[in-house]
Order: C-alpha cells, then structure tokens, then sequence
C-alpha cells in the first residue's frame, strides 16, 4: 500500500516514517507539513494510505479526511484523544494517540491492509461472489427457511449462532 504522512511536527513525521518503514506492506511516497502540501502531492500519485495529524495550521486533518476520496484510508495520529468520535464520521480505519507504541501502529496498518484488500477484492476477482438471487435458505428450527434479502434488518453473531433479524421475526441459526 502506498502511504503518506501528514503531520505538522517534523519529529513526529520521522518517527511514524521509522514505524512505516518496519512493516514490508507499506510504501513510503512522502512526508508533508500541511495538508495543502499532501493535497497537491495525491493529485499526481495514488495514495492507499494516510496517516494523518488532527491538529495543524490551515485545513485540519478531520477537514481534510473529508475531501478526500473513500478509496483512500485514514489513520489519524494525534495527541488529542478528544476527536476520536469526529474521527468516525469520516471512516477512519484507526486512531492512534502519540506517543504511538509500535505494536498498536501494527495492529492499526494489518486493519487498514484489511479494508485495502476488501475495497477492491471485486477488482481482483478474490473471495466475494456475484449474487445472482434475491434469498438464501437457513436451517433454523430443525427446518429450511427462504429468507428475502430485502427482508433482513440485520444480522448478528453471537457465540456459535448467527441470529437474522427480519421485518417480521427473529431466526437464530447455528453455525458448523
């Protein structure tokens, strides 16, 4: 994945760049001060990957996170815990708080690695099927049951059942 940095403090871009260039999935395409500096770097090169600063001159990176295409992930590295739940709102894959231990910065870019492969497996023909029906059957009750997509509210884990929701009843399955 091809990453960059944007962080306003140069002590803290060069310890995240020493954290990115430990992990072999990362490439390092640059280090930027402000966002505007970034923004004029990604409409050149393709970046996967920010790991980006909240508190900044200018744009702010919660601002800036907002801007920027939903195919390009954001892992916030920040000393502020206060913006966490800002950093929802725009689909940050992590939030790091500084000083950033370098297993928890692991933990962060195998999620985004993750999120990076799912977004474009359909590309890649990996893993994900074509649906060509509009239901699934599901054993529950000792029985069969045809259940519509369009029925289901949502669906939940919980220890070795799957419980599916509909508009209209409750199924609890168990899974092998």
């Amino acid at each position: 994945m091809k990453c960059i940095i944007i962080d306003d403090e140069p002590i803290a871009r060069k310890g995240i760049e020493k954290l990115v260039n430990t992990i072999p999935a990362l490439e390092h395409t640059g280090s930027f001060e402000n966002t505007s500096m970034a923004s004029a770097h990604m409409t050149n090169h393709t970046v996967d990957l920010i790991f980006l600063d909240i508190q900044m001159p200018g744009l702010n990176g919660l601002d800036f996170a907002k801007q920027i295409s939903k195919t390009t992930l954001v892992i916030f590295t920040t000393a502020y815990v206060e913006f966490a739940l800002d950093s929802y709102e725009v689909d940050a894959v992590d939030y790091l708080v500084k000083p950033i231990q370098p297993a928890r910065f692991e933990k962060a870019v195998e999620k985004a690695v993750s999120y990076h492969k799912l977004l474009f497996a359909e590309e890649k023909n990996t893993r994900i099927e074509r649906v060509e029906s509009e239901f699934m059957f599901i054993k529950s009750e000792r029985r069969y049951l045809k259940i519509t997509f369009k029925d289901i509210l949502f669906i939940e884990g919980l220890k070795d059942y799957v419980i599916i929701h509909t508009k209209s009843k409750t199924l609890f399955s168990i899974t092998y």
